[in-house]
């Protein structure tokens, strides 16, 4: 699954270019020219109005041509994103995948089937054998961004999830389709009722105090019901990067086009005291950055936006293309975080150990006798993942207190 094509620019299908682009995979994100999407500090939706975007240290491009797409897919390091017709780009490019994130709410999806040869719905009116191969859940809950592939996805009801303790009441929506107007930024601050902007020339107020988290480009079209301001009245409030809500319904994909198992299952039992936190670095986080040739300190890896730890983790780490983006990623933010100089490692033996089957480093049987441990369990290497035997080398290597336990694990000893 290495070419994917993506409905909608909102923060959802941002937040789905963004994980896939960590996951080596050849996304493109199509909207429609001059989108009117509100959350833009947690999207690429500048991209469609200045050419360019930056959403948590990936950068989006603007392709306005099949050949504009053509090159921009060639590089490793950027999202592209476009506004031409999706019968176009089906026809000159190939997907294995389309992802429909338009968040719709209240339409009833046409049959995406014969579109690609998997498709993903998003949102309510999703029925997997029905308009999609598979659907994801994006109502908060418990099943937030769950795979569905034999059950439809919720109804829309219920009231948007409280921030702050403010719920629908940091919204302003639209009471008749218009021409939005506004000289306000995202970010900015605002005391209620100050004019934010206007709709076909009338005022449109702030509902509450605090930061413009939502708020349309200037001179776009705006639909009846559609919002058009929203107020975060928190301190800190949150305005840009990758939400919670969207970065959840982003594994789920993933987990649906096949590209991971799900954070939960990333980690070790051995593991499990920074499972939550994410304060230490896992041994699935350690493999990616051994194939990225980089090693972080502990710092530099606390620094890192959680949504990012999460993608190293999670990452396709035998990828070439995802290994090469993800290093560039980590030696950018690190350097603008100014958190310190990011060594290189180009110490392979854990790598090739993991690899190797018939073969094990000496430094296991070692750290094995020193803990009591009976060769004879070592019987059972070659039937072991590569991410358990490289776990197993980093940990002997380091006569780490967790060595045993991993032992114990993935030996299977009684």
């Amino acid at each position: 699954m290495r070419s994917i094509l993506i409905l909608g620019g909102s923060d959802i299908g941002s937040a789905i270019a963004h994980r896939l682009f960590f996951l080596g995979v050849d996304a493109v994100v199509r909207d429609e020219e001059a989108p009117a999407h509100t959350r833009r500090g947690m999207a690429f939706t500048e991209a469609w109005f200045g050419g360019t975007a930056m959403l948590d240290g990936v950068p989006a491009s603007l392709g306005r041509s099949i050949e504009d797409l053509q090159d921009l897919r060639s590089e490793v390091g950027v999202v592209p994103v476009t506004c031409l017709a999706t019968d176009a780009l089906r026809k000159r490019l190939a997907f294995d995948a389309l992802v429909d994130a338009r968040m719709r709410k209240r339409a009833i999806p046409e049959d995406l089937r014969e579109l690609a040869p998997l498709t993903v719905g998003l949102g309510p009116n999703f029925v997997p054998g029905k308009n999609c191969h598979i659907a994801i859940e994006t109502a908060w809950g418990d099943g937030l961004g769950a795979v569905l592939r034999d059950q439809r996805t919720e109804d829309l009801a219920g009231e948007p999830r409280p921030i702050g303790e403010a719920g629908r009441e940091r919204f302003v929506y639209s009471p008749q389709d218009g021409i939005w107007r506004t000289g306000h930024r995202i970010g900015q601050a605002v005391i209620q009722g100050e004019s934010v902007g206007t709709l076909n020339g009338i005022p449109v107020a702030a509902p509450l105090t605090g930061r413009l988290r939502g708020l349309p480009h200037d001179s776009v079209a705006v639909g009846i019901r559609q919002k058009i301001i929203e107020v975060d009245p928190r301190q800190p409030a949150e305005i840009f990067g990758l939400g919670e809500r969207p970065r959840t319904i982003a594994r789920g994909v993933s987990i649906a086009l096949g590209l991971g198992t799900g954070l939960e299952n990333a980690f070790f039992g051995f593991e499990s005291d920074y499972r939550k936190t994410l304060d230490c670095v896992p041994m699935r986080g350690r493999y990616a950055l051994d194939q990225c040739r980089l090693k972080l300190s502990l710092t530099q890896w606390r620094g890192l936006p959680r949504a990012v730890r999460e993608t190293v983790i999670e990452a396709d780490a035998g990828n070439q293309i995802s290994a090469s983006r993800l290093a560039g990623y980590l030696l950018r933010w690190i350097e603008k975080q100014e958190l310190g100089a990011v060594e290189r490692c180009n110490d392979n033996a854990a790598l090739q150990a993991s690899q190797s089957g018939q073969g094990m480093l000496e430094s296991v049987a070692k750290q094995l006798a020193a803990t009591g441990g009976s060769r004879e369990l070592l019987r059972g290497w070659p039937e072991l993942e590569p991410i358990q035997r490289y776990s197993l080398v980093k940990l002997a290597a380091k006569g780490h207190r967790n060595f045993p336990r991993a032992v114990e694990e993935f030996l299977r000893v009684s």
